[in-house]
């Protein structure tokens, strides 16, 4: 796979929604030009990213954390998550890792992901969350049913996360 930075659009996530089989993930360009797209993650998943986000203070690690705080001390550290493919509605992502420690020289890897997950552990460390250009190109533009979402809340502005 080539970088992800090289061909593909750098997104941040701009509402997260919950729905009975998880939790919809809207992300727009970081750029703020373009369209806005949504997947699919897991409601535990999203539960984490949404209290990320929101910057609530964790009394205890979450599974995230301890992935985080692992790969601190065995020297790795992520560079990037990436959606590099699309198949019948379900994403495909992969991380990519450097690591180098005192056993091993410098080593860049790409490790297979949920999107959600990639995209918890990106926040966690303050990467680049991407979707390939190709692929971002075939996703729907649901810009117009997230700004019909937030004007049907009671408030008319809707959540950004739940």
């Amino acid at each position: 796979m080539p970088d992800p930075g090289t061909f593909s659009i750098p997104v941040r996530v701009v509402a997260l929604l919950p729905t009975p089989a998880g939790c919809a993930t809207f992300f727009a360009p970081v750029d703020g030009e373009g369209k806005t797209v949504v997947i699919f993650i897991d409601s535990a998943v999203g539960a984490f990213i949404n209290l990320h986000l929101s910057g609530q203070v964790i009394p205890r690690p979450m599974t995230h954390h301890l992935m985080r705080d692992m790969m601190k001390g065995m020297g790795i550290r992520l560079r990037g998550s990436c959606i590099v493919r699309s198949e019948k509605g379900i994403y495909y992502c992969r991380m990519i890792v450097e690591m180098e420690n005192e056993i091993s020289e410098r080593k860049v890897l790409e490790l297979d992901s949920r999107p959600g997950d990639a995209l918890a552990m990106s926040l966690l460390e303050g990467c680049p969350f991407t979707i390939r250009s190709d692929i971002w190109s075939d996703m729907e533009d649901v810009t117009d049913k997230l700004q019909e979402i937030r004007k049907s809340s009671p408030d008319g502005e809707g959540p950004d996360f739940f």
